[in-house]
């Protein structure tokens, strides 16, 4: 994927193929307060860049597992 200015703000489509899940997933996902941190201008609902990438750092985990 090419570079992404941190301030680009995307669409749901656009932010749906970004994070991996259907659009109908991630309007669920917002729905119950789960999803990315989201813009609402009217009736559209925008991501910007950085916020999606950060909220996917947040749910990343190990590969070593590794409870304690």
């Amino acid at each position: 994927m090419d570079r992404v200015s941190a301030d680009a703000v995307f669409g749901l489509a656009e932010a749906s193929l970004l994070i991996g899940v259907s659009p109908f997933t991630l309007r669920a996902w917002i729905a119950k307060g789960s999803g990315p941190p989201h813009l609402r201008i009217g009736r559209q609902i925008k991501f910007r860049h950085a916020d999606v990438q950060a909220w996917l750092a947040t749910r990343a985990t190990s590969a070593m597992g590794g409870g304690a």
